[in-house]
């Protein structure tokens, strides 16, 4: 098959010149096509995308040509090949069709044009197959009641085609900030020391929650051995990984392999035991198997992505055909060998629907689940650029879940216009809130840093209680979705290196070779910044083409993440306790 790159620059010239629609009904078709996909108001793509972000516009755009440039004028393409062309694949790869490589053309994968090549390619049955599996996973817009009409898909590849014209004057002015500066209320010190003493860490410890891996002190952690060989190899004692550790003092540990592309994050259980993680299909990987039998034991999940666990281990959460919660006494059950929700332990559909890329906590006292989820930048960790959206209309959603001992439910949702924010991490304990905050620099939108936040609960209304929020901290460094420490004193990011990260990576220069190799090929690092020092700590250091990806804590410290390689395309799950040492390095009171 051919697969030729387009220019950006030269497809973004054509966009710009491509002549507008009639005067008298441009505007009003313009209108009409806002309205469709919501661009700047509701409309079918708005609840999964923040639709007034002309770079979302454009990127969409450009992949709706290269689609219509190489797959569908090229006729020489074979319908075999023109299907694995949409999908941006050799042939003799497993077809494996994502929206984000469509653009425009995702909305209308069930009409005309697209329709006909997979009939052409696979017959009516494997059509019919294609499109059903496509219509849960692929197709846009995502879980809607109804999807585009041939009348409104022919609008949107009409104005698309005539370059996008009147955008400007359908998006929101930008109105947002431009820098960040940085704060930390004086109150946060007694927070950590709070929770240092009461906080899920604590309280797990009090319950005798056993750690996975760990003797008596988490030191002996991961270095479990079978025939004189590690069952969690030491990272350092590896040639090919050992410059990885960032920290030559810090312990990293290779957990386990996935044979299989995932998508978006990973999440642990608080206990350590079970990683989870999306994919088609999304599953959870048992590293207890690992100890007692040698073997890797793996639970398929009918699901798609954003696993979750609760801090108290009661629960876990994966978004896929809508929401399902399942108890984690499901996973620790031998028999378990796949979960599609119908299962007594687990609690689906409208009851418990929320927005995807949800964090969850609970409160201490027992008495509220909290699910926080917003506007969002999807990073399905490819090791590609995350898609930038920006929206001064975004909003924080607050929605709490109960449980009666056998069934979830969800309450009542608070809302909060949050302008510029997204990407919201929820400490465990339900007292934090971290937003990214996305400004424009140099007439650019990037992302500026963390706004810091505490909720407060109202019980005046003991029949629905609401929760507050006050803004306590603006942290200016880099990185994408967080996660919260069981004590809320770390924060867990990552990012893909920036040219300005040279001296923040051990780097003499931006011009240092290696450095540059790094910034050529793609490297994504994870960080660690400490609440009670304020500081920012690097955790890993990535080679060319490495990604560490999706770091998040279990309950004492120990933090896990992902390692995708895309030189092998092999992903790796793997621990480190750079956190543990900074505890040790400067303790609380």
């Amino acid at each position: 098959m051919k697969m030729v790159s387009l220019a950006f620059g030269v497809l973004g010239t054509f966009l710009l010149s491509a002549g507008p629609l009639q005067a008298q009904d441009g505007f009003e078709r313009a209108q009409k096509v806002a309205g469709i996909l919501g661009i700047g108001r509701d409309g079918a793509c708005s609840s999964c995308h923040a639709m007034n972000s002309e770079q979302t516009m454009r990127r969409w755009a450009r992949s709706y040509y290269r689609v219509e440039q190489l797959c569908l004028d090229d006729q020489a393409l074979t319908p075999k090949e023109r299907l694995y062309c949409l999908a941006d694949q050799p042939v003799d790869q497993e077809l494996n069709i994502k929206a984000s490589k469509l653009g425009f053309w995702s909305a209308g994968l069930h009409l005309g044009t697209m329709n006909t090549i997979m009939h052409d390619a696979l017959g009516s049955e494997g059509a019919q197959a294609l499109q059903d599996k496509l219509r849960q996973s692929t197709m846009m817009p995502l879980r809607a009641p109804t999807l585009l009409t041939e009348a409104d898909f022919g609008l949107v590849q009409e104005w698309v085609s005539q370059g996008m014209p009147y955008l400007n004057e359908l998006l929101s002015p930008y109105q947002g900030p431009t820098q960040c500066e940085s704060m930390l209320a004086p109150g946060m010190k007694d927070h950590l020391i709070q929770m240092k003493n009461w906080g899920w860490k604590k309280r797990n410890e009090d319950r005798g929650m056993l750690m996975f891996a760990c003797c008596s002190d988490q030191r002996s952690c991961f270095r479990q051995q079978r025939n004189g060989q590690d069952i969690f190899p030491d990272v350092g004692a590896i040639p090919e990984f050992a410059a990885w550790k960032a920290d030559s003092s810090a312990e990293f540990r290779l957990l386990t392999e996935v044979g299989q592309d995932t998508d978006y994050w990973i999440r642990s259980s608080a206990d350590g035991r079970f990683i989870a993680y999306g994919g088609s299909p999304s599953g959870v990987v048992d590293l207890q198997s690992l100890l007692t039998q040698g073997d890797l034991r793996r639970i398929s999940v009918d699901a798609f992505y954003d696993p979750a666990f609760f801090p108290d281990d009661s629960a876990f959460v994966f978004q896929g055909y809508g929401t399902g919660i399942c108890s984690t006494s499901l996973l620790k059950n031998p028999l378990t060998t796949s979960i599609d929700f119908s299962e007594d332990a687990c609690t689906a559909g409208d009851d418990v629907r929320i927005p995807l890329y949800q964090a969850v906590g609970a409160s201490l006292d027992g008495a509220d689940y909290l699910a926080a989820t917003g506007d969002f930048r999807s990073d399905d960790g490819s090791g590609g650029v995350p898609y930038r959206v920006a929206d001064g209309r975004s909003k924080l959603l607050l929605q709490p879940l109960e449980f009666d001992g056998s069934r979830w439910s969800r309450g009542e949702a608070q809302s909060f216009d949050t302008p510029w924010e997204k990407d919201w991490g929820l400490a465990p304990s339900n007292q934090l809130l971290l937003s990214r905050l996305e400004g424009r620099v140099d007439n650019e939108l990037r992302h500026i840093g963390y706004q810091l936040y505490q909720l407060r609960k109202d019980v005046s209304n003991p029949e629905a209680p609401s929760y507050g929020k006050d803004l306590v901290g603006r942290l200016c460094f880099d990185g994408l979705k967080v996660g919260f420490s069981f004590d809320d004193r770390f924060i867990a990011s990552y990012g893909y290196i920036k040219p300005d990260q040279y001296a923040l990576l051990g780097y003499a220069s931006a011009d240092d070779p290696e450095f540059q190799s790094r910034l050529n090929a793609g490297t994504a690092n994870v960080f660690l910044f400490d609440l009670w020092t304020q500081k920012l700590h690097v955790v890993t250091h990535m080679g060319p083409g490495q990604y560490a990806l999706f770091p998040h804590f279990r309950s004492d410290g120990w933090m896990y993440f992902m390692v995708y390689d895309q030189n092998s395309g092999k992903r790796r799950f793997v621990t480190v306790n750079n956190a543990i040492l900074l505890q040790e390095q400067a303790p609380l009171p």
